[in-house]
């Protein structure tokens, strides 16, 4: 079975992700379910991180602040954002400062938006995170070979 490949535009950027392997995914769950829990609505079963701020606050408390970084670099590793027209995949310390650009909501977004791609399924489509509650009209899926580890992009990406 292929790992799929999901491009959509958050805050004007393109961001493509593909699923992560599962020898890298199951590990990372177990790192995440905290976090995964603590978005969650108990009710609706989804959350918005910009309308919800009693679920991003239970994001951040759940964060330890030493180990968010390689939790973000473990998390985003077949993650790409496109700013300034340069592709940039999420796999250093420099890459996050370059591609995240310090704008903690858009940082936000794109790990949720990884999260979903990631676990969306294991929720049921609970874990949809979005910026707005409408559809993204611009998100293309596409699958990528089962043995990739690359990032790769649909062809109609552009």
């Amino acid at each position: 079975m292929s790992r799929e490949t999901v491009t959509r535009t958050i805050s004007g950027l393109k961001v493509t992700s593909t699923q992560l392997p599962f020898t890298r995914s199951a590990p990372l769950m177990t790192r995440l379910g905290h976090i995964l829990a603590a978005v969650l609505n108990a009710e609706t079963g989804k959350v918005s991180l910009d309308s919800d701020v009693e679920a991003l606050g239970a994001v951040l408390a759940s964060l330890d602040p030493a180990t968010i970084i390689p939790l973000m670099l473990d998390t985003l590793q077949c993650t790409e954002v496109i700013r300034d027209g340069k592709r940039i995949e999420l796999t250093t310390t420099d890459a996050l400062d370059e591609a995240l650009s310090g704008d903690m909501k858009f940082a936000m977004h794109v790990m949720a938006f990884v999260l979903e791609v990631n676990y969306g399924a294991f929720f049921d489509g609970g874990l949809s995170v979005t910026e707005t509650s409408a559809p993204d009209l611009n998100e293309k899926k596409t699958n990528s070979p089962s043995d990739s580890t690359q990032t790769q992009t649909s062809p109609n990406a552009g």
